[in-house]
């Protein structure tokens, strides 16, 4: 079977079952897009310019990390969820023949699809709010400051490799299940 095959059925697959895909990717966009909107404030240059900027960029990595843990938590969760849900799908396209291979190929695809989406829409979302994110956080310690446009590649790579990696490792628990498990247990 080729590639365009498991693209296809990975996309209906999750089009299917998109009452509980939906909340993952919901997840994963605000997950993403939180993780973002800290990022985006500890490299913002302007931030370091400001009278105890120093203190709050410090405070702000610390919160980076509290951030990603708990994402990291709720989305092993909510995969784990999501796993149990389709249990008896996957048991069926076995019964029906599809090798763990196959299924392996599909999984795969519809990693990439959820993991793009998720990257894809929580970056954009996070690049929109970032701005009033930084308005907020200048509003708060009093400051005025003139506006430039500051946008931190650095955040996005960042947070491409985070969840990139978050969503990697919940596909390969994903994958170990249902490699594991046998076509009667599913």
């Amino acid at each position: 079977m080729n590639l365009s095959f498991y693209f296809r059925f990975a996309l209906s697959g999750i089009w299917k079952n998109r009452q509980i895909f939906i909340p993952y990717l919901l997840t994963g966009v605000v997950n993403v897009s939180l993780f973002y909107m800290l990022m985006s404030l500890v490299y913002n240059p302007q931030l370091a310019d400001v009278y105890g900027g120093d203190a709050v960029t410090t405070m702000l990595s610390l919160g980076v990390w509290v951030v990603g843990i708990f994402s990291a938590i709720f989305l092993f969760y909510s995969n784990s969820f999501l796993i149990k849900r389709r249990k008896k799908e996957f048991g069926l396209y076995s019964v029906l023949g599809m090798g763990k291979k196959q299924l392996a190929g599909t999984l795969f695809c519809e990693f990439l699809c959820t993991t793009a989406i998720a990257l894809l829409g929580g970056l954009l979302l996070g690049i929109l709010l970032s701005r009033l994110t930084f308005l907020l956080l200048i509003r708060l310690m009093s400051y005025t400051v003139i506006l430039k446009p500051a946008f931190s590649w650095r955040a996005i790579a960042f947070t491409a490799e985070i969840f990139g990696g978050i969503f990697l490792i919940s596909f390969l628990i994903h994958l170990l299940r249902v490699s594991v498990s046998r076509p009667i247990e599913l």
